[in-house]
């Protein structure tokens, strides 16, 4: 472990240039792809050269917490790997390279899905991050509870993102109807009103029946926002990893098994790209079926 004046060493000096303009441009993108996601329905390039600069205020924070998170977690992995730490933050550093596709949340302006940017940007972060200790992970040391709270953790960190990425896109006007439909639906439950959706005149128990809708309701009475039922659908969809957890160590013999398939369904686009958009009830049935298929078996 070197001292800190020898860290501080290190981030003036010429070697460490390279590690700087990663995260510094990454930090930038990430930064950009947040404030576009959360002030504007559309964000072109004309939208950087405003006279306020806005963005800074939301690069100036990314950029705090990259260098954070890079200092820190090299710390940790190269305490693990007894490895220098110098070596462990020059690599480290590759690992923010993902997070540069964040800038093409400048494709929203084209009507294409900001989750092309999002979801290799998130995926690719994650995986770079977890590859320097992954070959420490041995099947014979890694125990049930070790690796189900390494799942439980990862569960938690899939709810957060996906909520706070789903907020963001709602209060930049990107939502569809349909989230419209549902949002009122249960605002009507959650007040005990069960009429009509007033949009389009469809009654609740006839042209849109949903009954997981219920279920919702006092979830709005603690938190009364659209962001809530945004929030609950990718806690639910975040659970899966648990009977998929369960399912792999039971039949494999193996916490590895069971850890690596429930990070590969967090990780898995078809699984991120709805957390993405807007609440739909049916996204609450893929949890409930692996529960199901896991007490079946």
């Amino acid at each position: 472990m070197i001292s800190p004046q020898h860290l501080f060493q290190f981030l003036r000096s010429h070697e460490c240039r390279r590690s700087h303009a990663i995260l510094l441009v990454s930090s930038f993108a990430t930064g950009l792809g947040i404030y576009g996601l959360h002030r504007y329905q559309t964000l072109t390039i004309e939208d950087l050269f405003q006279p306020a600069l806005l963005w800074g205020a939301y690069w100036i924070p990314v950029a705090l917490i990259w260098y954070t998170g890079w200092i820190f977690w090299s710390v940790i992995v190269s305490w693990w790997r007894k490895i220098d730490l110098i070596a462990t933050m020059k690599e480290d550093a590759v690992s923010y390279v993902p997070m540069v596709l964040l800038l093409g949340l400048w494709i929203k302006h084209k009507d294409l899905p900001a989750a092309l940017a999002l979801i290799p940007a998130l995926s690719g972060f994650t995986a770079l991050k977890l590859r320097p200790v992954l070959h420490l992970i041995r099947p014979e040391v890694l125990s049930h509870r070790f690796s189900l709270a390494l799942v439980i953790i990862g569960m938690i960190a899939y709810a957060v993102t996906f909520s706070i990425t789903g907020s963001l896109r709602f209060l930049a006007f990107q939502s569809y109807a349909d989230f419209a439909l549902f949002v009122q639906q249960v605002w009507n439950f959650s007040n005990l009103d069960y009429y009509f959706l007033s949009n389009m005149g469809w009654l609740p128990f006839a042209n849109h029946f949903s009954p997981i809708i219920f279920l919702m309701a006092p979830f709005y009475w603690i938190w009364e926002n659209p962001s809530t039922i945004i929030t609950v659908q990718n806690a639910v969809i975040a659970l899966g990893a648990l009977p998929l957890f369960w399912m792999a160590y039971e039949r494999l013999k193996s916490p590895v098994a069971g850890l690596t398939i429930s990070v590969a369904y967090l990780l898995f686009p078809a699984t991120q790209l709805p957390s993405l958009g807007d609440f739909h009830e049916s996204l609450l049935v893929g949890t409930p079926i692996l529960f199901g298929f896991y007490y079946l078996q």
